[in-house]
């Protein structure tokens, strides 16, 4: 697996400067500048989506989102998710071939996942019904991996580059003191 090193200028100053600011401050600044480069890893996960494989409903590249988070203490965490949906945004014919016969008083569900996504990414093995029947397998259709290889020294570069920007507006707008 090939390693990716990168040297990112500026980070010790940057933060020796975030631990002069207050708690909120310092979670603030982290939070806005981990969402821009979380930001900056959807765009690109985004428009290679249905690269490797046929677009059928939509919902895959639909639903993808992105959260930022507080953990426990100072912990900030950002990542790319895939977000429920409502059926109004979805066409009916993709999940009217889906279903085998109408149901008897069933709504269809409020909201949809496509879980499917992790299927189509990294490939299932071989699969059997109870009676044995084989179902066959999916081959892996990567896209998230080499995508998220390819941006993510492009997208340190931009959470540097936002951190820095936000410490320094913070620090220009500190009151002026007398050496």
């Amino acid at each position: 697996m090939p390693r990716i090193t990168l040297k990112l200028e500026g980070v010790k100053e940057t933060t020796e400067n975030m631990m002069a600011f207050n708690k909120e401050y310092r979670e603030n600044i982290s939070r806005i500048s981990l969402r821009a480069m979380t930001m900056q890893i959807l765009d690109a996960v985004r428009s290679q989506t249905y690269t490797t494989f046929t677009q059928r409903t939509g919902l895959i590249k639909s639903g993808l989102g992105v959260r930022t988070s507080r953990l426990k203490g100072d912990v900030v965490i950002s990542f790319v998710v895939e977000n429920p949906q409502r059926t109004i945004n979805m066409g009916k014919v993709a999940f009217k071939s889906v279903a085998r016969r109408p149901r008897a008083r069933a709504l269809p569900p409020v909201q949809w996942r496509a879980f499917y996504w992790r299927f189509l990414e990294l490939g299932t093995n071989k699969r059997a019904d109870s009676r044995g029947a084989n179902r066959g397998e999916v081959s892996s259709h990567a896209w998230l991996t080499p995508t998220f290889k390819a941006v993510l020294p492009a997208a340190l570069q931009h959470f540097a580059k936002v951190q820095k920007r936000m410490v320094d507006e913070a620090v220009s707008k500190l009151p002026k003191t007398r050496s």
